[in-house]
């Protein structure tokens, strides 16, 4: 009777995993899983944690992508891939962090679907929340999101070929050549993928945009709410090139990778631990640890030849000829995850007058409006749309609506203001138009209508 039982069990084991959706790479075979959704009618498969890179941990920490062997058993891509180290206070991290997940609403007629690629991190220092794409997929699309290297481990630099820095560029580059290769195995098409990011994903996308390298690996783009938007409006310096390599140099000393040669150095930070490693993990290097130009290689080698404000200006700089919708969202100022409490304090009394005395000043110098005959009356026409009449009840609340409505202000000035420069100084470099919609209380441009 006991062996009955088992084989009984067996058999309805084998009968729930072959319902399982399977795919066959060149890696070897994957096992996802399948979720319905509330207007779905027909279930999403999923595929969570495909490598689509080698491991960077030992000799390749600190290098460039290398091409995953494969695996000889199944995958099971069930599970959620560990996050790259950041600055975050996640638990669940990993240096094997090279992955990528899979959302796609298989058809019975096999026809190939649309793929959208989505970039994201909060910064160049920290991601960004898992993204659950089922809904996405379920209006049609094959939706791909990708983590990548960040912080000192994606842009530690001394500005040679052993330590070239830009790796999480390089990472993305070689997850959008991992799904040029294998998308279609997921009922995706390799000529209709379109390229989406969010604040350092944004910016990601538009350096892939300017690089020679990502010609062809994707057709469309979305941009939303760039970090660095005003690096691409205004002219760039070196600034940023030599404070990342002296970041770099003053971490390997505070390891104790004090030697004289380049491959010394990175020999001794190969064997440092994890752990000290993200001690030397700051969150006020924000300005400084971002991708560079990378002139400094061999042009065979060189991803970033120029920084991305130069190549919107040259009309020699090869910019991809692809379709771009740029957006903001209205909010994209508020970040007090840790320190509300001490803002709350402040209360909105204090905080109405601080933003009229520094903050708005600062947007108008920001904007080049500051000139002495008209900074007076633009300040007051700034306090009027957004601040209105100072509160007359300082609680909580309207500290609270306070705080939303310089937050409001400032994106206004940085990110939409911004947002429509880009756009504009993108229709000038790729010769393609751009119309701006303005909707509820988000703004979105579309380049290339």
């Amino acid at each position: 009777m006991y062996f009955l039982y088992i084989f009984f069990l067996s058999l309805l084991s084998c009968s729930v995993v072959s319902q399982d959706p399977v795919v066959n790479l060149s890696q070897g075979r994957v096992v996802g899983i399948k979720v319905f959704t509330e207007n779905a009618l027909k279930p999403i498969e999923v595929f969570f944690g495909i490598p689509y890179a080698a491991p960077p941990t030992g000799r390749l920490r600190f290098s460039p992508p290398e091409r995953h062997i494969g695996w000889r058993r199944t995958l099971f891509a069930h599970r959620l891939p560990p996050r790259c180290p950041h600055s975050g206070n996640d638990s669940d991290i990993s240096e094997d962090c090279l992955y990528l997940n899979i959302w796609t609403p298989r058809r019975v007629d096999v026809s190939l679907q649309p793929v959208i690629i989505i970039l994201y991190s909060e910064t160049w220092l920290k991601n960004g929340v898992n993204l659950p794409c089922q809904e996405l997929a379920a209006e049609g699309f094959v939706v791909v999101t990708v983590a990548y290297r960040l912080h000192i481990l994606a842009f530690f630099t001394l500005k040679s070929i052993g330590a070239r820095g830009n790796l999480a560029l390089l990472d993305q580059y070689m997850s959008l050549i991992w799904v040029r290769e294998n998308i279609a195995a997921f009922g995706g098409d390799p000529n209709s993928i379109t390229l989406a990011g969010h604040s350092a994903g944004a910016d990601s996308v538009l350096l892939h945009m300017v690089s020679p390298r990502s010609i062809g690996l994707f057709h469309r783009a979305i941009i939303m709410s760039p970090q660095n938007i005003w690096k691409a409006i205004e002219k760039d310096n070196d600034h940023n090139n030599s404070d990342i390599v002296k970041l770099s140099r003053g971490v390997a000393q505070s390891l104790g990778c004090l030697s004289a040669t380049e491959s010394e150095i990175l020999q001794c930070l190969k064997i440092q631990s994890l752990k000290d490693i993200m001690s030397q993990y700051s969150n006020n290097w924000t300005d400084i640890i971002q991708p560079i130009p990378d002139n400094f290689l061999p042009e065979s080698e060189q991803y970033l030849p120029t920084t991305l404000s130069a190549a919107l200006a040259s009309a020699k700089s090869p910019i991809i000829p692809v379709d771009v919708i740029i957006g903001t969202t209205d909010l994209e100022t508020i970040n007090y995850d840790n320190n509300y409490e001490e803002i709350i304090k402040l209360g909105g009394d204090h905080l109405y007058n601080q933003t009229k005395s520094t903050v708005i000043p600062s947007l108008l110098r920001l904007l080049s409006l500051d000139r002495p005959e008209t900074s007076t009356l633009l300040s007051q026409i700034i306090q009027w749309e957004f601040l209105g009449t100072k509160i007359r009840k300082d609680n909580e609340q309207q500290t609270v609506k306070m705080i939303e409505a310089i937050a409001r202000m400032e994106t206004s000035a940085k990110w939409e203001a911004g947002c429509a420069l880009l756009a504009a100084r993108w229709q000038s470099a790729s010769r393609r138009c751009y119309s701006l919609v303005r909707r509820f209380s988000h703004v979105f441009i579309a380049v290339g209508c």
